[in-house]
Formats: C-alpha cells, structure tokens, sequence
C-alpha cells in the first residue's frame, strides 16, 4: 500500500469544473488500495470523506508542505506545481496529470492581445519543458495527446536508452488515463426540465448543451442552428446547462456573452433558448442528462479542438444521451465510430438539419451503444495505469537528482522574476491612474473656470449672455 498525496489545484465539491472532478474521481479510485490524501484549494466546502483525506491548503501552501514527510508520491497537475515549487521533491516519486494541454486553450483566450498570447503560451511552454524534465510518470487523457507528449520527450532526451531497456512501449515514462465514468448507471432522482423550468413543456424536445461555455467553444453558433428551427419547430428548446462562472476569467466568458447577445437579438431568449445561471452540482448533472432529448456541443476548427478532452460529452456517454457536435475532437470521432449521434462540420445550417435528425430517431435506439463504450470508460478501469504504477512507485529509470534540484532553483528565480514583473506593472498601471486623475482633474477645473466666466458675463433681458465688446 502506498502513500499518494494527490494535488488539485481546483475545487473539489458539490460544483466543480473538470480538473477538480478529476482530482476527485482519481484519489477515491486510488483509495481502495492505497492510503490517498486529497491536497484541495482552502475555498473548498468541507466533504465527508475518509479516504481519500482532504487536505485544505491556502495560498502559501504550507498546510501542503507540512504532507510532504508523509508521501511515497505526489500526484499533481501541471498548474499545481508552479504554485507550489516544493513538491518537485527529488526524494519523492513525482506524477504529473497533462490531460489538459491548457497553453493550446491560452492562445484562443488570449487571441484579442497578440503580445499577452505570446507572454502566456511562452510561460505555458517553459512550465511543460520542465515537469517532463523532472517527472518520474505521466498520464493524459487520450492516445492522441500521448503522441503529442511523446514528441515533447523526446525532443527533451526522454525517450533513451535507459527507458527503452525497462520498457520499449514507453508506457513506464508515460500512459493513458481516460476521464471516467461514474461505475454505476444513472438515477433520475428529481424532475428539472420539462413541465417544471418555466418556458419548457412536457412533451418539448430538450437538446442539452452540457457544461460550461469556454472561449474555445462556440455556443453562438448553436443559438443560430435553433433560430433557423424557431418558426418550423417551436418545440425544439435549446437550454445551456451552466452559463454561470466556475474559476474562469472573464476573457473565457467571452463566448457565453455572445450567445446571450445573439439569442436576445433573435428574441429566443426564455423562449427557445434557455440560460441556467447557476453551475449545477455534480451529484445532481444526471437528472438534466436524463430529461433532455439530445445533447450538443460545437467548436471552432483550431488546434485546441485536436489535442482537446471534451469532458462533459462522457456524461452524454454515461447517461445514454445521443449528441450532436462539430468534428475536430476524438470525441467526435467516437460519436462517429460508435453511432451515437451526427458529427457535423462548424456550420449553422448543418447543425440545424443534425438535430432533427437525431431527435426523429427514439433515444432508445441508442441505448446498447451507449452501454457498450460506457463500459470502457467507467473509472475502475480507466484508472488502471496510474493504479499499477501507484502499487509499485518507482523513479524513472532515468531520473536525475541534480536536474530536480536545479529545476527548484530556476523555479524560484523564476518566480522572484515574476513577481517583479507584475510590481512593475503595477506600478506602471498606478502611474498611469495618477496621469488620467490629473487630466480628469484638469477637465473639470476648466470647465468650472468656464463656468465662472460665463456667470460674471452680464445677462441680455432674456437671461443669456450679453454681447462684451462686441463679441
């Protein structure tokens, strides 16, 4: 039995966004044969939960810092890791989760500031740089993003000699960690949608956009596949599961901003097309899943979509719903594969024709498809890898010592860097603030000084200004 401290650099509880969902699912899998704590941000709710243990840390880390004398291994996702240098601990076996390639998301968030996209796909880079210099093992979500991390080892000297004498497949360096699904079947266990969320009915059909609306999705394009259907289908209701935040930033709001703008110029809002405000509990998903018709989920053909591991389509998985969704993705490619819906190109029109389609066909047809790749992807089995590896901890083969040491010490100067950066900044900014109070300052004492003038101006009979020497 081994001693795993696992790192979630987001919120585990009753709302959580992907990479806490995963953290969770992980660390109880993880639990049934090994001892796991469960390192959480300290704005996580309090769980009931006695292995995996929660661990509340906060912004300095040291209630983290304190489990290290404890871990076999830590098990961490990248952004864990820049916030907290100490758990690159040369005595410790270092897992690290790259399901999620997020400098690809940075280019889309960014894309508006040419100089900001650079500064933060650079900082994305050089921290992928470094963990896979220091890792002992990885995971990622899919084979497509191991082809993706293998090209990165191998351009840093990871794939050697050394790990190809202990394993020619790699797969010692490197494997592939599905996100689940839940083990056991869905339950209905409370009417949401039809007959009780205002404006939708009974026998209304429900197409589902499932989780959130992130700059590198295109809700919009959605909202116009329904306003074509509005007049031919009024039935078709189109409802955006969660369109409140969940720790995002307000540039990867953008999208959902533009789909509320668009339906509110079509006149769809609260008639064909519905926002759910609040981000719905994970124990509670199952419910809107169940009562929906159909699901959908559309992207834009750029390189996020290739390398990308669309989370929220395995619910539609999990809960039998059969989707309808643009191509780009391996997700899709399943959908494909599997018949579980229509894969489309990012088009309107085609997207319209896909969902009456696949609303003309009984959701029950889809059933035994559904069932058959569920089963592959439940948690018990797509924990496996990292399952084998946590039973048997062990140092790459070849690991080094010194380059651990020297990546904390390159961290921390990077860091102090940084730091002074953003002081500079800061201080620009606040000179900045201190320029426009003065000219706004300097406005206002003209245009009193204008009114001074004008007041000491002798008046005409009517009340306006006099004529002063013949001006």
């Amino acid at each position: 039995m081994s001693k795993v401290l696992m790192v979630s650099g987001e919120v585990v509880g009753p709302r959580m966004a992907g990479p806490g969902i995963r953290a969770w699912e992980l660390g109880r899998q993880l639990a049934r044969k090994n001892e796991v704590r469960l390192a959480v941000p300290d704005s996580t709710p309090p769980l009931t939960t006695e292995n995996p243990a929660l661990i509340h840390y906060e912004a300095d880390g040291r209630a983290l810092a304190e489990q290290m004398p404890w871990a076999d291994l830590i098990v961490a996702q990248a952004w864990s890791t820049l916030a907290f240098p100490f758990l690159a601990d040369p005595a410790r076996v270092l897992v690290f989760d790259l399901y999620n390639p997020s400098f690809f998301e940075n280019l889309v968030d960014h894309a508006g500031d040419v100089s900001d996209q650079e500064y933060n796909l650079q900082f994305g880079m050089d921290l992928a740089r470094d963990l896979l210099a220091i890792g002992d093992f990885f995971i990622c979500a899919n084979e497509r993003q191991r082809d993706f991390w293998l090209g990165w080892l191998a351009a840093l000297g990871r794939l050697n000699h050394l790990g190809y004498r202990a394993d020619p497949s790699f797969r010692i360096l490197i494997d592939v960690v599905p996100f689940g699904l839940p083990g056991d079947p869905p339950r209905h266990t409370a009417r949401v949608l039809k007959g009780v969320y205002p404006g939708i009915a009974q026998d209304d059909k429900v197409v589902l956009w499932n989780g959130g609306m992130w700059q590198w999705l295109d809700p919009a394009i959605c909202v116009q596949a329904i306003q074509r259907l509005a007049t031919s289908h009024p039935n078709i209701k189109l409802f955006f599961l969660s369109t409140g935040e969940i720790s995002a930033s307000p540039a990867r709001m953008m999208a959902a901003r533009r789909a509320r703008e668009l339906a509110d110029e079509y006149g769809l809002t609260g008639r064909q097309v519905f926002f759910n405000e609040t981000w719905v509990a994970y124990d509670q998903r199952q419910n809107y899943l169940l009562e929906a018709d159909l699901g959908l989920l559309a992207h834009r053909p750029h390189i996020e979509t290739r390398f990308s591991n669309r989370t929220r389509l395995l619910d539609c998985v999990w809960t039998g719903l059969p989707v309808v969704t643009t191509r780009g993705d391996l997700l899709s490619e399943w959908i494909e594969r599997h018949g579980l819906g229509r894969c489309v190109a990012h088009d309107a029109g085609q997207i319209a024709q896909a969902i009456l389609e696949v609303l003309a066909t009984p959701r029950e047809t889809f059933r035994p498809r559904f069932e058959q790749l569920a089963s592959q992807l439940a948690w018990p089995r797509a924990v496996e890898p990292l399952a084998r590896f946590c039973a048997r901890p062990a140092k790459a083969p070849d690991h080094r010592p010194s380059l651990v040491a020297q990546w904390k010490d390159n961290r921390a100067v990077s860091t102090a860097r940084r730091e002074s950066e953003l002081l500079d900044a800061y201080r620009k900014l606040d000179q900045m603030h201190d320029h426009i109070e003065a000219i706004r300052r300097g406005r206002v004492m003209r245009l009193l000084n204008k009114i001074n003038r004008w007041l000491s101006i002798p008046k005409g009979h009517n009340g306006t200004p006099g004529k002063i020497d013949g001006k």
